[in-house]
């Protein structure tokens, strides 16, 4: 409904998605999009690791690369500390993962020796 409408904390201006498909278990995924700060609040990026069996390999605010201690990993969410984030910046993620692994179609994932992809909008 319209009026549970809530405006997103990051703006989204711009996103690169970069796969790399060397075969199955060694696909490497580089995500960097370009945000721009609506609020102080902290940023919480909300995904699922399986049944894509994914691994997250590192993240990086404009030219900092976060340590894990700065930052929060859960089965569903990645949650940055506003204080990390600047008015504008751009964060890479990179992600490792098992297409092979994933029976989702949902996606990466592999089907009769082929990679596929299928995404829906949520929003």
């Amino acid at each position: 409904f319209r009026k549970d409408y809530k405006v997103l904390p990051y703006e989204a201006s711009h996103v690169d998605m970069k796969f790399e498909l060397r075969d199955e278990v060694k696909t490497t995924l580089t995500t960097a999009v370009a945000y721009k700060r609506r609020s102080a609040k902290d940023m919480v990026l909300s995904g699922e690791s399986k049944p894509a069996l994914m691994e997250l390999v590192s993240v990086k605010v404009g030219d900092t690369v976060l340590t894990p201690d700065q930052y929060t990993v859960t089965d569903k969410d990645l949650t940055i500390p506003a204080a990390l984030l600047l008015d504008e910046f751009v964060l890479e993620i990179v992600t490792k993962l098992d297409a092979g692994a994933n029976t989702s179609l949902s996606g990466l994932y592999k089907s009769s020796g082929i990679f596929c992809t299928q995404e829906e909008a949520e929003g």
